[in-house]
């Protein structure tokens, strides 16, 4: 990595290192020009091949949900990694390659703005930014280890690749092809969510950002003057530019698909943590343990652990099983926070200069032309974010959370 990377500019070469690894995305960093770009066309087509086996996978876990749930916990607990799976195939969702993001993300590592040196202090906005980054990445890697991991104590949990090979809540498979599931679940949940946070997090955040600490930068002179006229319409083209790249399908299902994240992953952590199912059926039986007999139960165990000393994958698979509740309660938290924070910033950059505008009484020719000048917006399809967009949100997501939770509080 070179030395004239920091800040924004290290993460995002770290992520497209990641993409380079599972080959699930379009662009690379060149370190001889410092700067995205894209690969070359076999490599492309390799990328295309992970996005139809991410597709089959989805539908994998769909059929696992429908047929191998039974509890309202084990379905949500189901429908969320279902849906996660599902943003980000729609974030990937890219067979024609898209310029434009990479080339935008050249253009913002490169601002003056966004290059944070040691020593430096940065804006606000951007720090957030990149604390939401790396605790995505880490979410990344941790979920996807701890989930693949299921399929070798938990195997017939859905919606795992191995709870197909189940029958009446027993494994029909033996250790070392659970073993090769986890490997498989591990790799096309990293790549899966390696390619959703480029697009949803790292393309959104970065640009959305961006906008708004230029136009930080030009409301630091007060003074309305050509130059600054000149400067604000250079805004505006940067961000026409921006919402051609990203309303369109980026921004478009985060907008409307992050909130729906929020919602599923707040039922399922909260019925995680409230569940009144017994652990040991949980972790040894299945959710169909507490209709087993005895020796159907015995059956189960060795079946499920692969070996008659079961104590040990017992423990395993308990405190596995009892880390997916805090983990996922961290991932929502990390979608909350990036949803406040993009919805936040967009909404006050329609606000502020829809005020810069408004604040000129168009008492000279100079102030008449500010006054014409339209304000910048972050469009989502033919939508865009205004001031009040983050509450309307949340509290969108608080009602639907709540409603579930009422319409479930009679199996708890």
């Amino acid at each position: 990595m070179s030395s004239r990377n920091f800040g924004l500019a290290r993460i995002l070469v770290r992520y497209l290192k990641y993409g380079e690894i599972f080959r699930c995305l379009y662009t690379t960093w060149d370190r001889t020009m410092n700067r995205v770009i894209l690969k070359t066309t076999q490599a492309q087509n390799f990328v295309r091949f992970t996005l139809i086996c991410q597709f089959f996978y989805f539908l994998a876990q769909i059929v696992s949900t429908v047929k191998y749930s039974t509890t309202i916990a084990d379905t949500f607990e189901a429908v969320m990694l279902v849906e996660i799976c599902f943003v980000c195939i729609t974030l990937r969702w890219e067979f024609t390659v898209d310029h434009l993001p990479g080339q935008l993300l050249n253009h913002v590592i490169s601002s003056p703005g966004m290059r944070k040196r040691p020593g430096e202090k940065m804006d606000l906005s951007v720090t957030f930014v990149q604390y939401i980054v790396i605790m995505t990445e880490i979410f990344t890697f941790f979920s996807s280890i701890l989930i693949a991991a299921l399929n070798i104590f938990l195997p017939c949990k859905a919606p795992l690749i191995s709870s197909h090979f189940c029958q009446d809540g027993l494994s029909l498979i033996k250790l070392h092809t659970r073993l090769v599931f986890f490997v498989m679940e591990c790799i096309i949940s990293i790549l899966s969510l390696i390619g959703g946070t480029y697009y949803g997090v790292i393309i959104v955040c970065y640009c959305i950002s961006y906008q708004f600490v230029r136009y930080k930068d030009l409301m630091k002179n007060t003074r309305t003057n050509i130059s600054n006229i000149l400067a604000y319409r250079e805004l505006q083209i940067e961000n026409r530019i921006i919402n051609f790249a990203i309303r369109g399908r980026i921004f478009l299902v985060f907008g409307y698909v992050s909130s729906v994240t929020q919602v599923v992953m707040g039922v399922a952590v909260v019925l995680m943590y409230h569940s009144k199912v017994d652990f040991l059926r949980v972790v040894a039986f299945g959710s169909s343990g507490a209709t087993m007999a005895p020796r159907q139960m015995t059956k189960k165990v060795l079946s499920d652990v692969g070996a008659p000393d079961i104590a040990g994958p017992l423990v395993f698979a308990y405190l596995a099983y009892m880390l997916i509740a805090p983990l996922f309660g961290s991932g929502y938290f990390v979608v909350l926070m990036a949803c406040l924070l993009v919805f936040t910033i967009a909404g006050k950059l329609n606000k502020d200069s829809i005020n810069w505008v408004r604040s000129c009484t168009a008492r000279s020719s100079l102030e008449m032309r500010i006054v014409r000048l339209a304000p910048l917006r972050v469009e989502f399809g033919n939508n865009f974010v205004e001031r009040l967009t983050p509450l309307v949100v949340q509290e969108f997501c608080i009602r639907q959370v709540a409603s579930l939770l009422i319409m479930t509080r009679a199996k708890f």
